[in-house]
């Protein structure tokens, strides 16, 4: 971390993000989003799984420089972009669902029986809700504990554990039906 950033760091204790200059907040945003880019990217990428994953990392970093400015701090950089991923997913991921369910209705009667893993994988991700999906990925992709997916979700442990579960069954019935005669 650069000196002007850690100077930056030390302004926001006191005063929050308003008190920066434009070149300020600028250069801490940039610092942000190097640390968080990886993150978002991969979290987007599991919950859309399309070619639509940089378009949709670029509207979330872009709704967030917009708002910046009046980013409380209550929770870290990482939580309050993710949330707003995972926002601007949703909202994708609804109007391609529109799109998409005659697709789906379509496709899903000539199966291959020949799935590579990473199409049984994919597929059977997609059979899970996007609450679900969303709480199977930050456990088993990102390694987070439940405390910390409540923390960033904003939701109670126990809806984590919920929610978990009931992604687990989904998903291991997808596995055996898609991957049924799959080595």
């Amino acid at each position: 971390m650069s000196t002007l950033v850690k100077k930056i760091h030390n302004l926001l204790i006191g005063n929050g993000l308003s008190s920066l200059s434009d070149e300020e907040l600028i250069i801490l945003f940039k610092e942000y989003f190097e640390q968080t880019n990886d993150f978002v990217r991969s979290s987007i990428y599991w919950m859309v799984r399309s070619s639509d994953v940089e378009d949709l990392v670029q509207e979330s970093y872009l709704k967030a420089w917009k708002s910046f400015r009046f980013f409380d701090q209550k929770s870290s950089f990482k939580t309050w972009i993710y949330r707003i991923a995972m926002n601007t997913t949703y909202d994708y991921l609804r109007k391609s669902k529109e799109v998409n369910s005659q697709e789906t209705i379509d496709s899903s009667s000539g199966i291959s029986d020949d799935l590579s893993d990473k199409d049984l994988v994919t597929k059977s991700l997609m059979e899970l809700s996007i609450k679900h999906r969303e709480v199977f990925i930050l456990f088993y992709k990102f390694d987070y504990k439940i405390d910390e997916i409540a923390d960033t979700l904003s939701v109670p442990s126990g809806t984590v554990k919920s929610r978990l579960n009931k992604a687990r069954d989904v998903f291991k019935n997808a596995i055996a039906i898609h991957g049924d005669g799959h080595e």
